[in-house]
């Protein structure tokens, strides 16, 4: 009965107007102090050994996600589930991002295609013809995928405007082309664009989309 009595305590302190993640940081401040003393020493041990391993940024996040996935979580626990996405969702942005040779500038990727001007890609991106997403504030990269033997990818911007009208954003699109599923056998849409199998993605994408993903 207590137990009971202090978790609905504890949702019932929720302040309105926040999100989930701000939710998730109001709850943990009402940690034990003596929780709250080991967990910032936890963070600093932790943090201390990652700063000597000779890790890029992407091994290190997926090195935190394996340790991640290995600790017990119960079912009812919303917070814990909660950091365990966010913890999965940093490692495959840096995965997305590296993939099939990671993004490219606009005069790279005009480089690759074979195109005197930049500003052809940008008109390019303009009319859906090909995406990018953002690096900082003002940087865009395009995925380097988006070529396929000196050419842009076959059926690309049709592709691109099925998931356009479900207002996906560039990394989601990114991951969509870069995941394999079971509709296609195993394969990528990118494997199969790359194969000029167009219609197959086409119908998958229009799924895709319906669904909500």
């Amino acid at each position: 009965m207590g137990d009971r009595q202090e978790k609905s305590h504890r949702f019932a302190k929720r302040p309105r107007g926040l999100t989930r993640y701000q939710t998730c940081q109001h709850v943990h401040m009402a940690h034990t102090p003596i929780q709250v003393e080991v967990s910032e020493k936890l963070e600093k041990a932790i943090t201390a050994m990652l700063a000597i391993a000779p890790l890029s940024a992407s091994a290190t996040l997926s090195v935190l996600r394996r340790v991640g996935e290995s600790i017990a979580v119960s079912p009812d626990d919303i917070d814990a589930a909660f950091e365990r996405v966010k913890l999965r969702s940093a490692s495959v942005e840096l995965e997305v991002r590296r993939l099939d040779g990671g993004g490219l500038s606009d005069s790279e990727f005009a480089d690759k295609l074979g195109i005197a001007s930049r500003r052809r890609i940008r008109a390019y991106r303009e009319k859906g013809k090909l995406f990018a997403w953002k690096k900082g504030a003002r940087t865009l990269r395009y995925p380097a995928w988006q070529i396929h033997e000196g050419a842009l990818l076959p059926g690309l911007a049709e592709v691109l405007s099925i998931l356009d009208r479900r207002k996906m954003s560039p990394l989601a699109i990114a991951d969509y082309f870069l995941s394999e599923s079971d509709e296609l056998d195993g394969n990528r849409p990118l494997d199969l664009l790359r194969k000029n199998h167009v219609e197959p993605v086409l119908a998958h994408a229009a799924r895709h989309g319906a669904h909500g993903a």
